[in-house]
C-alpha cells in the first residue's frame, strides 16, 4: 500500500486482512450490501479504517477532511441502492469488527465512530431523498407523456419496463383524491407492484392492472383497463368519472362501467338542456321543487309507491295525484321507457345544479 498502516496493524498484510474480513462479513451480515461492488467496497472500508485510525492514534476527534470521507462513503452506499437502515446497519458491523481490533480500549473510538456516522447517516438521507425527487420527476413525466399521448413503440416498451409495467399488460387509468398523507401511503403501496402512483397537483394519478381497494374516505376515478398504449383514453375516462362522482357526491372507487348515464348527462349539456326544459318546461315554477322532490323519491325507491310516499312521509294516494298531476302538466307518462328516462335524465341534471348552488 502506498500509505502507511494504521497504528492498529501491524502491517499491511494485517489491514488487507482487516479489510477483507470487514467485506465478508458486510456481505454476509447485511443482504442489502450484494448491490454494492466489492471494489467500491473495499475503498470504502479502506478509507474509513484509516481515518478512523489516524484520529485514534493522535486522540482527537475526527478533523474536517476525515469526515468528509466519511459522507462520501455515506452518499456512495445511497447511490449504490442500499436503505438507510441496512447502511447503519453496515457501519455498525464495521464498527463492532474495529473495536475488537482495538481490544481495551474501544471507549476512544466510539466517539469517532458516533459523529462520524452521524455525518455519513446525513449525507445518505440527502442522496436518497435527491435519489426519490429525481425519481418522482421521472414517473411524472413518463405518466404525463403517456397520457398525453406522446409515447409509443419502442419508446414506451422501454420506458414502461424500467418502471415495473408490463408492456403486454393491461392497465386502468386513475385520478385519486384521498385525504391524509397516511392513508395516500397506503393507496400507493396497494398500487406498488401492480402499477404505477405519483401525485400531481394534489392529486394520485397512475396506472393499476386490478380494481385498487381504497380504506377510508376519499374518491378513486377510474377509466377501462386498456393497453398502455391506449393509456390516454382510459386516463380520459377517469377525469370524466372524476368530474361526475364529485358533480354527484360520489366516494370510494368509481369506475366509468359505473357511471356511463350519468357520465352522459354532466358531459352532454345542450342535450341536458333540452331534456330538462322537455321534463320542466310546462310546470308552473311555484309547483318544480314540489314535483322534483316528489320525482326524485319515486325513482329513487324504483317505481315502489308505498316506500317512496314513506320517504316523502305522506298518504300512497297523495303520491298517485302528484305523478298524474305532474303527467298531465309535462305531457310524459312514467309507465313508457323513453318519457321515465327524460325525467330521471332531467332529475340528474337537478341534483348537480343544486349541489353547485348549496357549494359556498
Amino acid at each position: 500500500m502506498d500509505a502507511e498502516s494504521p497504528s492498529w496493524f501491524v502491517g499491511d498484510a494485517e489491514l488487507v486482512a482487516f479489510i477483507d474480513h470487514c467485506r465478508e462479513v458486510l456481505y454476509r451480515e447485511v443482504p442489502e450490501y450484494a448491490g454494492v461492488p466489492q471494489a467500491d467496497l473495499l475503498a470504502g472500508i479502506t478509507e474509513a479504517v484509516r481515518a478512523a485510525a489516524a484520529s485514534f492514534a493522535e486522540d482527537r476527534p475526527p478533523t474536517p477532511a476525515e469526515l468528509e470521507v466519511v459522507a462520501r462513503i455515506g452518499a456512495a452506499r445511497a447511490r449504490s441502492g442500499v436503505p438507510f437502515s441496512a447502511f447503519v446497519h453496515g457501519a455498525r458491523t464495521a464498527a463492532a469488527l474495529a473495536q475488537e481490533v482495538i481490544g481495551t480500549e474501544p471507549s476512544r473510538l466510539w466517539p469517532w465512530i458516533v459523529q462520524a456516522l452521524e455525518v455519513a447517516s446525513e449525507a445518505h438521507r440527502q442522496v436518497e431523498l435527491e435519489i426519490m425527487r429525481e425519481d418522482r420527476y421521472r414517473r411524472a413525466a413518463f405518466l404525463t407523456d403517456l397520457f398525453g399521448s406522446r409515447l409509443g413503440g419502442a419508446r414506451l416498451t422501454k420506458l414502461a419496463a424500467e418502471f415495473g409495467l408490463d408492456p403486454g399488460e393491461h392497465y386502468a387509468a386513475f385520478r385519486a383524491r384521498i385525504p391524509g398523507a397516511e392513508a395516500r401511503r397506503r393507496f400507493e403501496a396497494g398500487v406498488d407492484g401492480a402499477g404505477l402512483a405519483e401525485s400531481h397537483q394534489g392529486e394520485l394519478v397512475g396506472l393499476i392492472a386490478h380494481r385498487p381497494r381504497l380504506e377510508g374516505d376519499g374518491l378513486v376515478a377510474m377509466g377501462q383497463r386498456m393497453p398502455l398504449a391506449s393509456a390516454s383514453f382510459s386516463f380520459a375516462q377517469a377525469s370524466t368519472v372524476l368530474r361526475v362522482s364529485s358533480a354527484f357526491g360520489m366516494t370510494g372507487v368509481v369506475h366509468i362501467e359505473d357511471v356511463p348515464l350519468l357520465a352522459a348527462v354532466l358531459e352532454s349539456p345542450n342535450l341536458t338542456g333540452l331534456v330538462t326544459e322537455r321534463c320542466f318546461g310546462a310546470i308552473p315554477a311555484a309547483q318544480r321543487d314540489l314535483f322534483t322532490e316528489t320525482l326524485t323519491a319515486y325513482l329513487d325507491r324504483d317505481l315502489h309507491i308505498a316506500e317512496a310516499a314513506a320517504k316523502l312521509h305522506v298518504h300512497p294516494n297523495t303520491l298517485r295525484y302528484r305523478i298524474r298531476r305532474f303527467e298531465e302538466l309535462s305531457g310524459l307518462h312514467l309507465e313508457r321507457v323513453d318519457d321515465l328516462v327524460t325525467v330521471w335524465w332531467a332529475l340528474q341534471y337537478e341534483r348537480i345544479t343544486d349541489a353547485a348552488q348549496a357549494a359556498p
